[in-house]
């Protein structure tokens, strides 16, 4: 084919590309907590810039927010005193095709 036609086509397909984004937070217990408030915090970023929950991929061993141990209850701490309202995530659920 001509090259003109591949980069155009190329060009199309890059344009309607979707963005993915894929959190991932191995941590467990209360004591790791920053770990799961950066992984919220992210989260929240992201949504606020234009990402569809469905494009996010959140995937996380343990919500050690939700520890009865967390003063802050409905809320998440993170560097210093930086808080955000807490948004409940459940564990992303599919399979390779659907991001490809």
């Amino acid at each position: 084919p001509e090259p003109m036609l591949v980069y155009f086509l190329v060009l199309m397909l890059l344009a309607g590309a979707r963005n993915y984004a894929i959190l991932v937070s191995t941590s467990k217990g209360y004591s790791n907590y920053r770990h799961m408030a950066d992984l919220l915090a992210l989260n929240s970023i992201l949504s606020g810039n234009g990402f569809a929950p469905r494009d996010i991929v959140a995937v996380f061993a343990e919500d050690s927010v939700r520890n009865p141990r967390n003063p802050h209850g409905e809320q998440i701490v993170f560097h210093g005193s930086q808080r955000t309202e807490y948004t409940r995530l459940e564990p992303s659920r599919m399979d390779a095709n659907y991001v490809m």
